[in-house]
């Protein structure tokens, strides 16, 4: 014995969703409010949307790419009002005339329990989460892009203990490992015997889980030279917070920490060439003083010699005057 139509559908027609039951052979018999208010809504024919229309006629008017959709549509409610599903959901698009494409879930319910029976079908408009999910996809596939094309910086992703699951063409370059040998390797082997054991890459991994890490360091190439890196560990997490992994960018600064390097050794090389100019200039000037001080004094004893009218030490004072002025030039 057949469920009422009507009565199905009074407790339904407050319901956001569409429905419409139809019987055994696909006749629309009756429609909840929301599928009379949105077929108003686009203003479609009542013809195709009302009580009395043969459901798989609407199936079967589907052209170019949703025409294969309206088919399975059609085959699963025939398969539930024959008894061989109790339920089915499946997606599909469409074009609405004046409206443009749109994305519908449909769920098709058994009503009854012998076969042939009852279906209900239930519209759900889901084109605004589905261009949602395609934006979505839209921006993973240019960042993927944007990723994959920078070739000055490694980017890849760890899971939660440091396994790599993605590998662009920067982190290639700078560590001489292919996309295929990368994935599933261990991020700690990139690091020193030293930094492994004193466990480095686990702290840093640590450190990363509450918050962004940036540190420096040097790093392992596949043919086992160093070369320096500095790099960001960047916490990923779920929509609830919960922590997926890691996304670690490097950079190679080797280069840079040569220059450096090499500007301290200058720095330190000026500054050491700074002292010995003061030791030199401090040992000139002492050795310019002394004959000054003798030349000086001769002098003096020489003026007050002469003042007094005395002369017999005046070639004395002279040959120290002349001593101390050539031990003066010889210095300069």
């Amino acid at each position: 014995m057949q469920e009422s139509p009507s009565s199905s559908l009074d407790v339904l027609d407050a319901v956001p969703y569409s429905l419409a039951v139809l019987d055994a052979q696909g006749t629309i018999l009756s429609t909840n409010n929301t599928w009379k208010r949105i077929a108003d809504q686009w203003k479609a024919d009542p013809s195709r949307s009302g009580p009395g229309v043969r459901y798989f006629e609407i199936c079967e008017q589907a052209t170019d790419a949703a025409a294969e959709d309206a088919k399975a549509v059609a085959r699963a409610i025939r398969a539930v009002a024959e008894g061989t599903d109790e339920h089915r959901t499946l997606a599909y698009q469409c074009v609405i005339p004046d409206v443009g494409p749109r994305w519908f879930e449909v769920r098709i319910y058994a009503l009854g329990v012998d076969a042939p029976r009852h279906v209900v079908v239930v519209h759900h408009d889901i084109t605004e989460s589905r261009l949602d999910a395609l934006q979505a996809e839209e921006r993973r596939r240019l960042l993927a892009m944007l990723v994959e094309g920078i070739s000055d910086f490694g980017i890849f992703v760890l899971d939660r203990i440091g396994i790599i699951q993605s590998w662009n063409a920067g982190a290639q370059t700078l560590t001489g490992y292919t996309h295929e040998e990368a994935i599933g390797m261990d991020f700690a082997e990139f690091y020193s015997a030293e930094d492994r054991a004193e466990h480095v890459p686990e702290r840093n991994l640590a450190n990363a889980a509450n918050d962004v890490h940036r540190s420096e360091g040097m790093r392992l190439r596949k043919d086992g030279t160093k070369f320096y890196v500095f790099s960001s560990l960047h916490p990923l997490r779920d929509d609830r917070g919960g922590l997926l992994g890691y996304a670690k960018i490097i950079g190679d600064v080797t280069a840079l920490r040569q220059a450096e390097t090499a500007l301290t050794e200058a720095m330190g090389a000026l500054q050491q060439r700074n002292r010995d100019l003061e030791q030199f200039v401090y040992t000139v000037s002492h050795d310019l003083k002394t004959p000054l001080v003798t030349i000086s004094g001769f002098s003096s004893h020489a003026r007050d010699d002469l003042a007094r009218g005395r002369t017999d030490r005046l070639a004395s004072f002279i040959e120290h005057i002349n001593s101390a002025s050539q031990r003066m030039s010889a210095t300069i």
